[in-house]
C-alpha cells in the first residue's frame, strides 16, 4: 500500500470529496427524519388520497435515500484509494482517469473508456434479463391457458 501523494490537487480532491460527503450526511440523516414522520404521518390519515400521495412521497424519499447511499459508499472508496495511493487510476485498465473526469466526478473508478464498456455491458445485459422474463411469462401464460378438448373445431 503507497501512502497518498501530499499535493496540492491531491489535497483539494480529498477537501471536495470531505465536503461532499458531509453534504451527503447532512440530506441523508434529514431524509431518514422526514421519511420516519411521513410514515407517522401515515398511520394518522383516514382519508384513501392522503394516504396514497404519503406513499408516493415516501417512496420517491426512499429512491433518494438509496441513491445518496451509493454516491457516499462511492464517496468513501474513493478517500480509501487516495489514503491507499490508489486514486485516480482505472479500476478496469489501470491507466490513469483523466483530471477533467475526476473533476466531474471525483469518486470515478474507471476511465471514460472502460466506463462507457461497462455501461454498455450492463445496458445489454439488463436487456437479456428483460428478455428471458418476457419468455418465460409467455411460456406461463401458455402453459396455464386451459384447453378446452371437448370444442368442435373451427369450420
Amino acid at each position: 500500500m503507497t501512502a497518498m501523494p501530499s499535493t496540492p490537487v491531491y489535497t483539494n480532491i480529498r477537501r471536495i470529496l470531505e465536503q461532499q460527503r458531509a453534504s451527503l450526511l447532512a440530506a441523508l440523516h434529514h431524509d431518514v427524519r422526514e421519511t420516519c414522520a411521513e410514515t407517522v404521518q401515515l398511520g394518522d390519515e383516514h382519508d384513501p388520497l392522503d394516504v396514497s400521495a404519503v406513499t408516493a412521497q415516501t417512496d420517491i424519499r426512499v429512491s433518494l435515500i438509496n441513491s445518496r447511499t451509493r454516491t457516499l459508499a462511492a464517496i468513501d472508496a474513493a478517500l480509501m484509494r487516495l489514503r491507499e495511493g490508489r486514486y485516480g487510476r482505472c479500476e478496469s485498465c489501470g491507466e490513469p482517469i483523466a483530471d477533467a473526469r475526476l473533476r466531474v466526478v471525483p469518486f470515478a473508478l474507471r476511465c471514460t473508456r472502460c466506463e462507457d464498456a461497462k455501461e454498455t455491458a450492463d445496458r445489454a445485459e439488463r436487456g437479456r434479463g428483460m428478455l428471458a422474463r418476457r419468455l418465460a411469462d409467455q411460456r406461463h401464460a401458455s402453459l396455464s391457458t386451459p384447453v378446452n378438448v371437448h370444442a368442435e373445431p373451427p369450420h
